[in-house]
């Protein structure tokens, strides 16, 4: 992929629409359990041009210290929705959403069923010897679990032909 790096960082300012975007993605991130910053830097790569922006445009067009940005960078591309890339000639890292992040929200479902699925083994486990009317509520547990992994499965399989078929 050729990226010109003689792009004006300008394209796509940080006007009040994008700030309040960027503060949106911000705080729904938020309220799922990540950082409001991991969800302001996917807020503004989501809308940015051009689409990968380096550190320190992150830090001046989302008003975030080095540190903030660094380390919620690097958790957004350890699990998987950001890119890290660098040019020829250019020392500075820039970021970018990666191609397929978003896929990453169905693996995440699927690892934690897994986890939850552990979970019921363990309470068959324990109530193994018990009458059989103590099991209803991790057997309700258990069949919406496999409910939900074949479903999520025939997903996966839906989005990827989708993906294909573009």
């Amino acid at each position: 992929m050729t990226v010109d790096t003689n792009f004006q960082y300008d394209l796509k300012v940080m006007n009040a629409q994008n700030a309040e975007y960027a503060e949106h993605v911000g705080r729904y991130w938020s309220d799922r359990g990540g950082s409001r910053a991991q969800g302001k830097i996917l807020g503004w790569l989501l809308i940015c041009h051009p689409p990968h922006q380096s550190s320190k445009q992150l830090q001046e067009t989302l008003h975030m210290s080095a540190g903030t940005v660094s380390t919620n960078a690097r958790i957004l591309e350890q699990i998987g929705f950001v890119e890290r890339i660098t040019f020829p000639r250019d020392r500075a890292i820039y970021y970018r959403m990666a191609t397929d992040a978003w896929e990453f929200l169905l693996d995440e479902k699927r690892v934690g069923m897994i986890g939850l699925r552990k979970i019921v083994d363990e309470g068959h486990q324990i109530l193994a010897s018990d009458a059989p009317d103590r099991h209803e509520r991790i057997n309700q547990l258990a069949d919406l679990l496999d409910f939900l992994d074949t479903e999520m499965a025939a997903l996966a399989q839906r989005w990827h032909a989708r993906k294909e078929a573009r």
